[in-house]
């Protein structure tokens, strides 16, 4: 059965095309500015945005990303999924542990989404033009 995004899936693999290099720049600029704004206490009215935009999406788009998924509704599900599952696992992880703070938290998953974004940058194979 042929859905409408199937149709996407028909081109080049993820990781040959033009750009690969997007998403991890997505992913590094969202974690720059929500490790700046969180960590040196900057009250600005876009700081919750940011904060918010980054601990839903980037976490997971820097580990689907690494996978090839080629349905762009099942990745963006898996990419909302995914984030939120790392975030309940690293707040709940260190909540039992005893090591709560909010601050290491977000450092970790500003580590893990810099990790993932990295990797992609790795794989990524110049552009076939």
């Amino acid at each position: 059965m042929i859905t409408i995004f199937s149709r996407f899936a028909l081109r080049r693999p993820r990781a040959a095309k033009c750009g690969a290099w997007f998403r991890p720049v997505i992913i590094l600029v969202s974690a720059t500015l929500a490790g700046i704004l969180v960590l040196c206490d900057i009250t600005s009215p876009l700081r919750p945005v940011l904060t918010l935009w980054f601990l839903c999406v980037c976490p997971g788009m820097a580990l689907v990303g690494l996978m090839r998924v080629d349905e762009p509704f099942a990745e963006v599900t898996l990419i909302i999924a995914l984030s939120l599952a790392l975030d309940t696992i690293t707040a709940g992880t260190m909540l039992y542990a005893g090591w709560w703070s909010p601050p290491w938290t977000l450092i970790i998953l500003l580590v893990v989404s810099v990790g993932g974004a990295g990797a992609q940058l790795m794989i990524a194979r110049p552009c076939e033009r």
